[in-house]
């Protein structure tokens, strides 16, 4: 008794095919109960989720606020930060003006 080619061909076809459906099965199997893990954790938690959800829009408008504060803060901070640098210039430019009449002074007296 002889086998075709194509008999062949459709027994490894065969058990090819029964492999992935037997691999596809496992993962549809896997699936339903990860979902089914996900729907326990939602169902446990709707009171928070509800609260979370509906408290959404307060904290956005919170995080609005405190991004505006903290541009003012930055601008304020910039101005500062200018008013210090000319400030510092400012101060020592008197030093050195202190420092050069200091010098005139102490040649006067020794010579």
């Amino acid at each position: 008794m002889y086998i075709s080619i194509e008999n062949l061909f459709f027994i490894i076809l065969s058990i090819l095919g029964g492999t992935a459906l037997i691999f596809v099965i496992i993962f549809l199997s896997k699936a339903i109960k990860f979902l089914q893990n996900l729907n326990n954790v939602i169902e446990k938690n709707e009171k928070n989720l509800e609260r979370t959800i509906s408290n959404l829009p307060e904290a956005t408008e919170n995080i609005v606020t405190i991004t505006d504060n903290f541009k003012d803060v930055s601008e304020v901070v910039t101005t500062v930060t200018a008013e210090v640098i000319e400030t510092k210039d400012n101060v020592s430019e008197y030093l050195r003006i202190v420092k050069d009449i200091v010098a005139i002074v102490k040649d006067v007296f020794i010579k």
